[in-house]
């Protein structure tokens, strides 16, 4: 079984915030899992909060590429990502099996 994931974090929510312009609160994320062996597809959404931003090192909401989203969203839950594909990968096991069996049954 081989699996791949394509996350994608956003929409962004954000607004003013301790002097700061487009100060991100909350990232929204989505991944999507495929087995390329059998083509069976699964997903999971979700959001994540974030604590307010170090102003030296802060970047604004129109700044924030997937790399930098990502990094807030690892941050904030260092276990999501991980945990997520964990996830996904046992649904997808469980969907491949219940094919198979479903392939073998009687008529």
């Amino acid at each position: 079984m081989t699996i791949t994931f394509s996350w994608n974090f956003g929409p962004l929510e954000g607004r003013n915030k301790s002097g700061l312009s487009g100060v991100v609160e909350t990232v929204h994320w989505r991944v999507d899992a495929t087995d390329e062996v059998s083509g069976l597809t699964d997903w999971a959404i979700g959001t994540v909060s974030l604590p307010d931003p170090d102003p030296d090192t802060f970047t604004a909401l129109d700044a924030a590429d997937q790399a930098v989203r990502r990094g807030w969203v690892e941050a904030a839950e260092p276990e999501l990502i991980a945990s997520t594909e964990a996830a996904l990968t046992a649904r997808l096991q469980g969907l491949i099996v219940a094919a198979a069996s479903e392939a073998f049954c009687c008529d």
